[in-house]
């Protein structure tokens, strides 16, 4: 039996696989491998929120990301958000020192939290602008080595596709 790999997919991600050739045999392939897809309240959000009425393009964008989104969550864990997640995330918050305004990232913060506290190994983004830059990293490490938490490890989606093959 192969060991299962918690993953949690951010927001971006779910619009790269919807660009994909053949985006349905990707999320099958996901489904089928040992990694177990966690969700979480925040990225569903993010999802619900392209805009529905723009256009049918944007349309067929957005039922597809939650119908990739619903696949690869059902009969796993999806994740709402409770008071102990928005504390780590307010945490993340304060010991943040980069560029960027610390709100500007508090969903991505709340996404991290949602990681930590459930144990997930391993989140998937190329949000390499806030949600993986270097002080923000610094920032997860800091708070989550302070409450004993697990550290999640960041993977891009491109090495998500590696390990599928």
């Amino acid at each position: 039996m192969q060991n299962i790999l918690r993953v949690l997919l951010d927001t971006n991600i779910y619009g790269f696989i919807a660009k994909e050739d053949d985006p349905e045999k990707l999320v099958v392939m996901i489904a089928q491998s040992n990694l177990q897809v966690c969700g979480s309240k925040v990225v569903r959000n993010e999802l619900r929120q392209i805009p529905f009425r723009k256009n049918e393009e944007s349309r067929r964008l957005r039922n597809k990301v939650l119908g990739y989104y619903s696949v690869l969550i059902k009969d796993k864990r999806d994740y709402n958000l409770n008071a102990f997640i928005r504390a780590l995330a307010k945490e993340y918050e304060k010991a943040y020192a980069g560029k960027n305004k610390a709100n500007t990232l508090s969903a991505d913060f709340l996404i991290v939290a949602t990681a930590s506290l459930h144990a997930v190994k391993i989140v998937c983004s190329n949000d390499e602008k806030t949600m993986k830059e270097p002080s923000a990293l610094k920032a997860y490490r800091k708070v989550n080595e302070k409450f004993q938490l697990p550290e999640p490890e960041f993977m891009s989606y491109e090495e998500l596709k590696k390990i599928l093959k």
